[in-house]
């Protein structure tokens, strides 16, 4: 798998290629890695699944250290909320982004959260109203 992972280093990857991901993940933290699945969060959301969503909290930290770290652990948050159950099981970490999620994500989440306002969602509802307050207040679609 590292092999592979050092081999898809530097490839430019678009969404009608055939990409993997969770046959990828390795037991210790690889920057590769992290890179990869950065760029998979772009043009491929769909592939970031628990598994990754696992490895990526448990090296959260050093994937901070790293030059784009903010925006890998961004895009990988935005990633989760595709679903409402990573958006409850990952709340933590996309309450930590919330701030680098693109429009169309937060929007998503904020709908999400509207939906299911009983649910457990660890503080995230409440970040989410902040940050809705002080990015989006005048826009429409808030």
């Amino acid at each position: 798998a590292r092999q592979r992972i050092a081999l898809l280093h530097g490839f430019q990857l678009r969404k009608d290629m055939y990409l993997e991901l969770e046959q990828l993940l390795l037991k210790d933290f690889e920057p590769l890695l992290a890179e990869y699945i950065g760029e998979i969060a772009k043009v491929r959301p769909d592939l970031i699944k628990d598994r990754t969503l696992r490895y990526v909290k448990n090296y959260e930290a050093q994937i901070l250290e790293m030059d784009k770290g903010a925006a890998i652990l961004a895009g990988v948050a935005g990633a989760a909320v595709r679903l409402k159950r990573y958006a409850l099981l990952y709340s933590g970490m996309i309450g930590r982004y919330i701030q680098d999620l693109p429009k169309d994500r937060f929007m998503r989440l904020s709908r999400m959260i509207s939906a299911s306002p009983y649910d457990a969602w660890n503080g995230l509802d409440l970040k989410v109203a902040e940050v809705r307050e002080a990015k989006y207040r005048w826009d429409p679609e808030s």
